[in-house]
């Protein structure tokens, strides 16, 4: 299970880290990917510089996604999280 962790920590908060989380729950969804992805909320991580943060767990790497807007989350999402499970497969 590849776990993703959305920062809503208090300087994410702000910049609008439940809405990035609403778009990737919406994003796991289209792509039926409940069995294979589950989101979660964290609490700062330290990446907070333009937008929100979020870290994707794998057992063998993290990989952070910084400056997340809404305006390209379905993009990250699709970069750095639906890469990575094809790579998995």
């Amino acid at each position: 299970m590849l776990k993703v962790y959305v920062c809503v920590g208090s300087c994410c908060y702000t910049k609008g880290a439940y809405c990035i989380k609403k778009i990737f729950k919406d994003l796991i969804e289209k792509y039926n990917l409940e069995d294979q992805v589950e989101l979660k909320s964290s609490l700062c991580l330290s990446h907070c510089t333009e937008g929100v943060s979020a870290k994707v767990d794998d057992t063998y790497e993290n990989t952070f996604i910084e400056d997340l807007f809404p305006e390209n989350a379905e993009e990250r999402f699709e970069e750095f999280v639906l890469n990575k499970l094809l790579v998995r497969v």
